[in-house]
């Protein structure tokens, strides 16, 4: 509890400057109560600042990974497309030869 709440009022029938105290004290009140209010709206807004980075952060990284799928299936595509003659040209015996040589850029 903060101290603003523990300080005593001073009774009404004391002097005209000890009533302006009572009145000042009320006025500290309300402005720490203000105050408060602000802190509280703030503190939400830093709550709701960091769900919306959260959710920034996971649609960039399902964004990076739908990428990095899509690179890596084309290039599984490719390389299917490159080696597809590869058991053909083994099957036909290349190799006993010791001049020849397997050429992916030539089919069998």
């Amino acid at each position: 509890m903060s101290w603003i709440w523990l300080t005593h009022r001073i009774s009404d029938n004391d002097t005209e400057g000890l009533q302006d105290f009572n009145l000042g004290l009320q006025h500290l009140h309300i402005e720490w109560c203000k105050a408060r209010a602000h802190q509280n709206q703030w503190f939400e807004e830093v709550q709701l600042l960091l769900e919306e980075m959260w959710s920034v952060e996971m649609e960039g990284l399902i964004a990076y990974a739908k990428q990095q799928a899509f690179i890596q299936c084309s290039l599984s595509a490719s390389f299917r497309e490159k080696w597809k003659g590869v058991p053909a040209l083994m099957a036909t015996g290349m190799g006993d030869n010791e001049d020849e040589h397997p050429c992916l850029d030539t089919p069998p």
